[in-house]
């Protein structure tokens, strides 16, 4: 499970479309648990919280931009046309 505070999504334009992709929380909890220092974090229960500052929270993220598995599906949205 995860802890609702973070969400961590990225956003491509193509278009009139955004293409909205989250990161899996439980890919998360499994890198984590194969390499405890990839990014601090406390771990609740069953739950992740990612704890470091910003900076080095974007960093983390776009170190993982590329890693297929660690994104989920692709959720578009278009655009309507102004009437």
């Amino acid at each position: 499970s995860h802890v609702p505070a973070h969400t961590f999504m990225r956003v491509q334009q193509q278009g009139d479309t955004l293409q909205l992709e989250y990161m899996k929380p439980e890919w998360i909890a499994q890198l984590l648990k194969d390499q405890a220092d990839a990014v601090k974090h406390e771990t609740m229960d069953d739950a992740v919280l990612l704890t470091a500052q910003p900076k080095i929270l974007q960093d983390f993220l776009t170190q993982y931009d590329g890693v297929r598995d660690a994104w989920g599906e692709c959720n578009p949205l278009t655009r309507r046309a102004a009437q």
